[in-house]
């Protein structure tokens, strides 16, 4: 799990929400030393919105959840628990669709604006829904917002990131093409050390690439001497070196391995 400020935001994305493997899939967004009672937090920072997050979390993922009657099994369930942790498979999905929706156009920039304008309107109204918070929120200017459902967190999560790390925050990695943030201004074109190497190119291409260009540029090279030599202006070595713009110890070097004669 990511432990960093709003970590949970960005793992929630890589979830594939399988059918049968979606509960699964979230369990390692709801650590175990936080299934138990929470007391409800007035605050919204990234600690805070992933207490509330998984608080949430397990009512809508009912697999998560400690207390399970030992001899229940699937086979066992009812039809309407069925129907319900489906329904519940659907929010999971539109909220995790609606967040790619956004980050890609947080990546993409303005640009997009027109034409993804009206969904986020309808998204702003749908997860974006303010109430009157603490004092303390009150009097700096800060606006809390309603969490009653995991999606709700989710959004507002992404709220808080962008207004805290700016629209740049954002980028796709070009070895695995997940969302991941950027916490500080360097440039970080993957999200990890193992994606990074994996584009880059094995020592065997790296090897046949400088062939190749060691080879260009002993053409190139002898292009120039034999030009020098043809002109007339004279044969020895060094001076063909000056004329050529070339080493003397080079110039030699490519007379004995490519065997010319001037």
């Amino acid at each position: 799990m990511n432990t960093k400020p709003y970590g949970f935001l960005f793992d929630f994305l890589k979830c594939l929400l399988l059918e049968r493997e979606w509960q699964k899939e979230l369990r390692p967004l709801f650590p175990r030393e936080f299934l138990r009672p929470l007391f409800v937090h007035t605050g919204q920072t990234p600690e805070a919105l992933h207490e509330q997050f998984v608080r949430l979390g397990i009512q809508y993922a009912p697999a998560l959840t400690l207390h399970q009657h030992s001899q229940e099994t699937q086979t066992q369930r009812s039809e309407y628990q069925e129907g319900w942790n489906q329904l519940n498979l659907e929010k999971w999905r539109t909220w995790q669709g609606d967040l790619k929706r956004i980050l890609k156009y947080l990546v993409g920039g303005p640009v997009q604006t027109q034409v993804e304008k009206p969904f986020l309107e309808e998204a702003e109204q749908k997860y974006l829904k303010p109430i009157h918070g603490p004092i303390t929120a009150q009097q700096r200017g800060g606006t809390v917002f309603r969490t009653d459902n995991p999606g709700d967190v989710l959004f507002v999560a992404l709220y808080k990131f962008v207004e805290e790390y700016e629209w740049d925050g954002v980028r796709i990695c070009p070895s695995c093409d997940e969302f991941f943030p950027r916490y500080n201004h360097r440039r970080h074109d993957y999200c990890s050390p193992q994606c990074r190497n994996q584009r880059k190119p094995s020592r065997q291409k790296n090897k046949e690439y400088l062939c190749k260009y060691r080879r260009k540029k002993d053409e190139q090279d002898i292009e120039k001497i034999q030009q020098v030599s043809k002109s007339g202006e004279t044969r020895d070595r060094k001076k063909i070196a000056q004329l050529a713009g070339i080493g003397s110890r080079r110039v030699l070097w490519l007379l004995n391995e490519y065997n010319i004669t001037l």
